[in-house]
């Protein structure tokens, strides 16, 4: 009888494993069924631990080998992005001639990576502006709608994720106004969605405020909106470089900007969309960062990004020192590497982390 009852006991233990995990699997599978779209879009997006890298425009016309050398790097560093510059410039230099040789190398080379690209659409050819400037806005909007449709076609399958333009609050990179910039917004949105149904929309990287070069990041914001650029994008991008003299109370400084950018943006019903960091770094030249406090602070960032809710990328410039030049600030932004190709302090600290 113990026998009997010991074999009835299995045979009914097996039956509820084999109907639970049947259940289950139907579960999941309705799970998937129903969550489908929203899991592609979720895995198109970067979560809060994902970062990754930019060399600005010298990206275009570095040679493979050093293309191949800081790309390699980023990947071993951990990075999983590649932010470049997908300049209306250099790829339609003369109206309706587009050449994107350039970009297509650099596109290709972070792909076989396995990084992916956010592409910043911007810098005005000098056709479309009678200014000549490629800081300045095009003289229809349009035009550059044009290109942004064309390159979402060209690099469809390819990027899917667009900032656009770079600083565009920053004197240096944008001489139009935040009303000019909205237009733009609206165009690379509705050009680029047209192509990419689930295109992520960058609002350009906004610059940290400096008197008489470039406006305070809430303030620019608002402006956007008031011009109607709210329903044009889906992520608000920032620049929150901080000074090395006077590190402590000017990183209150700068992310206390951050905070006002997002006041705004929940005053108008946008608390869901989340702040990208889509470039930052620490300049290990004379006067500014040592190598093991650029690392502290790129580090403390990340675990910033982990913790906070409403943040999500985190891209730092640039990947390798551009000339062994200490005096020079924008010569030793490099995150990763010297000039000469030694690993830097937050290279390894970045490294031990994977």
């Amino acid at each position: 009888m113990e026998g009997e009852r010991t074999r009835r006991c299995s045979i009914v233990g097996t039956l509820v494993v084999l109907v639970l995990l049947l259940t289950s699997g139907g579960a999941a599978a309705g799970d998937r069924t129903t969550t489908g779209a929203r899991a592609e879009r979720a895995a198109a997006e970067p979560r809060a631990k994902a970062y990754g890298f930019t060399a600005g425009a010298p990206v275009l016309t570095m040679s493979d080998a050093v293309l191949a050398t800081q790309l390699d790097a980023s990947v071993e560093a951990g990075g999983r992005w590649l932010r470049m510059p997908m300049s209306w410039l250099v790829a339609e230099p003369e109206r309706g001639e587009l050449d994107w040789s350039r970009l297509d190398r650099v596109v290709d080379a972070a792909r076989d990576r396995g990084l992916k690209v956010l592409g910043v659409l911007g810098s005005t050819p000098a056709w479309a502006s009678a200014s000549g400037s490629p800081t300045s806005p095009p003289d229809d909007p349009e035009d550059f709608g044009a290109f942004a449709t064309a390159a979402a076609r060209h690099f469809k399958g390819r990027v899917r994720n667009w900032e656009v333009w770079n600083e565009p609050n920053f004197r240096s990179f944008f001489t139009g106004s935040a009303t000019d910039y909205a237009a733009l917004l609206e165009q690379a949105h509705d050009a680029v969605t047209s192509v990419q149904r689930r295109a992520t929309i960058v609002l350009g990287g906004l610059a940290r405020s400096q008197f008489g070069r470039s406006q305070a990041p809430a303030s620019f914001l608002a402006e956007v909106y008031a011009a109607g650029g709210g329903p044009h994008f889906d992520v608000l991008g920032v620049h929150p470089y901080v000074q090395a003299a006077w590190a402590e109370a000017d990183e209150v400084t700068v992310w206390n900007e951050v905070q006002d950018a997002r006041r705004v943006m929940r005053q108008q019903g946008d608390r869901q969309r989340k702040v990208w960091v889509t470039e930052v770094g620490w300049s290990t030249w004379l006067a500014g960062w040592t190598q093991q406090r650029a690392a502290d602070q790129a580090t403390a960032l990340l675990a910033r990004a982990e913790s906070t809710r409403w943040m999500g990328l985190t891209i730092m410039y640039s990947i390798q020192d551009r000339r062994a030049n200490i005096t020079a600030v924008h010569d030793n932004y490099g995150s990763l590497l010297t000039a000469s190709g030694d690993r830097k302090v937050l290279f390894d600290r970045l490294a031990s982390r994977r």
